[in-house]
């Protein structure tokens, strides 16, 4: 049985060097490194190879409140023809690359502190393979809150994300991946899987199960898109419930499937959807934007199923939108209620 051992104590002075400290040993001795009860402000620190990060109940990793405290963006060698947010993931409070096995749990907080959007991302991690992020809160954050791209085998559960200024979780090219039993409020998108070409290749995102969540958004709660340079596979969206009513951003799709970089989707299943005061139920588009490397042609929309989908006092009328060359295919729809507000709700300009 493996134990947990406890690095820092409150006599020491708790600051970035010293817990990254404790994190890198008890990676090496492949055990727990346990965070006190207490606030501990911090700058980056890098995920190791084995590293486990645990709250203990009480423990409160703080932000600190100047981005210089941060390893700096990084300077990409090529266009990423994607937001800068999507494409950065070393200006973060923990950062992981080319590592496997990274644990963070635990019923700790992390506080961001943050008035508004833009800064570091408060998780983010880069080519890691087997990934567990469970039981603690992020709240404030100022950028994604939980940032992965071309990851292999995680497990998020039990996160609840509050107040987010930015999107909650999001998943860009990473396969063989569950997100389940969380709690997400964020200004922006809730949970988005993306296949973007921010690592200056195709990027597949693929085998992923969502489940048993509750989501609130400004924006969309479920989204495939819009960075689809790569393509996405076997998707399945489960007993999920969209409380809206914060905002009316890009229309507030509750469940949102584009490509509009040339990528194709295949193979999604959603059901067993509960959604209240959400701006447009369903939102599905293939575009062309020519932003993509090599400027590809329109996507591929084949083989979409929503099944068991009810939503009360909507906004707008659902979507469905192909182009004339490029329409959308195998698109099932069954049992779905769909129920427009009695009066309607105010227009967000953002």
């Amino acid at each position: 049985m493996i134990t947990p051992i406890l690095i820092l104590n409150a006599l020491l002075s708790l600051d970035t060097a010293a817990i990254q400290a404790g994190i890198d040993r008890s990676a090496l001795d492949k055990r727990p490194f346990v965070l006190p009860a207490g606030v501990h402000t911090t700058g980056t620190l890098r995920l190791p190879t084995n590293a486990h990060l645990r709250f203990a109940p009480g423990a409160i990793l703080r932000m600190t409140g100047s981005d210089a405290d941060y390893a700096p963006p990084e300077r990409l060698a090529f266009e990423p023809y994607a937001d800068r947010e999507t494409a950065i993931f070393e200006h973060a409070l923990l950062f992981s690359t080319d590592t496997d096995n990274i644990t963070i749990d635990g019923p700790g907080r992390i506080e961001c502190d943050r008035a508004q959007r833009g800064g570091p991302k408060p998780i983010a991690l880069r080519r890691v393979r087997n990934i567990h992020l469970n039981g603690f809160t992020i709240d404030q954050a100022p950028n994604y809150a939980v940032s992965l791209i071309d990851c292999l085998k995680v497990d998020i559960g039990g996160l609840n994300i509050t107040r987010a200024f930015a999107d909650g979780i999001d998943l860009d090219g990473t396969r063989d991946a569950r997100i389940h039993d969380c709690d997400i409020d964020s200004y922006d998108d809730a949970i988005a899987l993306k296949a973007s070409a921010s690592l200056n290749r195709r990027l597949l995102t693929s085998n992923i199960l969502i489940e048993n969540c509750r989501l609130k958004s400004a924006s969309v709660f479920f989204k495939i898109g819009t960075e689809t340079y790569g393509d996405f596979r076997n998707i399945r969206v489960r007993k999920i419930t969209m409380t809206g009513g914060t905002g009316n951003r890009h229309g507030n799709p509750g469940i949102a499937i584009e490509t509009v970089d040339g990528g194709t989707i295949r193979g999604v299943t959603v059901e067993d959807i509960a959604m209240n005061q959400v701006g447009t139920p369903i939102f599905l588009r293939i575009g062309d934007r020519k932003r993509a490397p090599g400027l590809p042609s329109a996507g591929d929309i084949d083989g979409i199923h929503l099944r068991n989908i009810s939503a009360r006092a909507t906004r707008h009328p659902s979507v469905i939108a192909g182009l004339e060359d490029a329409p959308i295919r195998g698109l099932t729809l069954d049992l779905i209620d769909l129920e427009p507000a009695p009066t309607a709700f105010p227009h967000d300009p953002n």
